[in-house]
């Protein structure tokens, strides 16, 4: 775990000590994040190259799509995506909200997360990033602020409701935590268990995810949009609510695990 001071600075130099250091971790996980356009351009662009080396150092970095819907809290009746989750070099980590059967044994239906137009998923179209090819089989829409295409985040999610969030132990107390900062910790371990299976790291996963849809359940209703109807819908296919969807476990485990 790196602490660093709670600027974009700070951000950079953590994610760098952590590709670079002697450490070399094969999975780093972003739990913090902003709108792109809040980035100073230098601290974005400077972040980047980092995350390039990351994937050329066969690192997955996963990151969060935040917390504040589409709108991310910016309230001047536009749509923002959080960076670094939208850099092409990263897996963006969406949310959704699960409920189980009768029996409490699966999940019986699972929607994007929203509680209520004041917090939920992270999502939409990137203005800094045209679209990456691993996303130029999808159908990524316009922006809802230009109708322009680029990034779409986030890639992927998973449960990040509060009324099914993480039972965590901490400091000799019990408490419940939720949010898209859960979801990327989640993906990133998963991941981790399967580096260990196949003994040798995945790196970059976007392509792989991008080719084997099937190995994900879609997110097609619900919508990341704030009180005022700002924010997208999900829908069939990738969606800039939950990506491509929330992951199969076993079916993911047992393919990606054979990969050579």
């Amino acid at each position: 775990m790196y602490f660093t001071e709670l600027s974009e600075p700070g951000l950079v130099a953590g994610v760098s000590r952590a590709v670079h250091g002697p450490e070399r971790p094969n999975v780093i996980i972003i739990t913090w994040g902003e709108p792109e356009t809040l980035w100073p351009p230098q601290s974005r662009l400077g972040l980047d190259p980092v995350l390039q080396d990351a994937v050329r150092l066969g690192i997955t970095v996963l990151a969060t799509s935040g917390d504040d819907l589409a709108s991310e809290r910016m309230q001047d009746g536009k749509v923002y995506v959080n960076y670094p989750a939208s850099s092409p070099y990263v897996l963006g980590c969406g949310g959704t909200s699960i409920a189980l059967d009768a029996a409490r044994t699966s999940i019986e239906n699972e929607t994007v997360w929203n509680d209520r137009g004041v917090r939920g998923t992270g999502g939409g179209i990137s203005e800094k990033y045209l679209v990456p090819a691993f996303q130029a089989t999808q159908r990524i829409r316009g922006s809802l602020n230009d109708d322009k295409r680029g990034r779409g985040v986030p890639d992927v999610a998973a449960a990040a409701a509060s009324t099914n969030g993480y039972r965590i132990f901490l400091d000799g107390n019990d408490f419940v935590a939720s949010g898209t900062s859960a979801v990327a910790p989640l993906w990133g371990a998963f991941i981790a268990l399967i580096n260990a299976e196949r003994g040798q790291a995945l790196g970059f996963v976007n392509d792989r995810l991008y080719r084997s849809p099937h190995l994900l359940r879609p997110i097609t209703t619900g919508d990341n949009k704030d009180t005022s109807g700002l924010g997208y819908d999900a829908g069939h296919g990738w969606n800039p609510c939950t990506g491509l969807g929330s992951p199969d476990g076993a079916a993911i485990a047992s393919t990606f695990a054979t990969i050579p």
